[in-house]
């Protein structure tokens, strides 16, 4: 599995405490730096927009930042994003020599129960492109 991030802000031990380029192999062989810079178009502009770290109950249909995200997502070319993903697993996966198919795994740091998570609307564009992404979530 391939990690990659898709935070605005990454914990800098994601990099190693060396700048957000950084990519490494923790002692686990887990990739660790990888970001998804696409699925991170930038912070909400519209006026009266929360920050994206105090949510509200209304759900992600209402949330300001969703919306402004969503606008955000369908700047992106997806058919390059998706190549530039599977060329890049395809890589490790040579350079590694991987015994199995490599599997990119976006991270989202949020609560699974967040009603104005991110996640809902990059599931929302990969389904408009056939592509069904599923959650894994930590035992609680």
């Amino acid at each position: 599995m391939i990690p990659m991030s898709t935070a605005i802000w990454d914990p800098k031990w994601f990099h190693q405490f060396k700048g957000k380029k950084h990519i490494w192999k923790d002692s686990n062989g887990v990739y660790n730096g990888i970001r998804a810079e696409e699925l991170n178009p930038g912070l909400c502009h519209a006026e009266g927009c929360p920050c994206p770290y105090q949510h509200t109950d209304k759900g992600y249909n209402t949330c300001s930042f969703l919306k402004s995200y969503r606008e955000g997502l369908s700047d992106i070319d997806f058919d390059k994003f998706l190549n530039k993903c599977i060329q890049f697993a395809e890589f490790l996966s040579k350079r590694d020599n991987f015994k199995e198919e490599p599997i990119i795994v976006f991270i989202f740091h949020e609560a699974p129960d967040n009603p104005c998570s991110e996640r809902i609307p990059v599931q929302e564009l990969f389904n408009s492109h056939g592509i069904e992404l599923t959650e894994w979530y930590p035992n609680k």
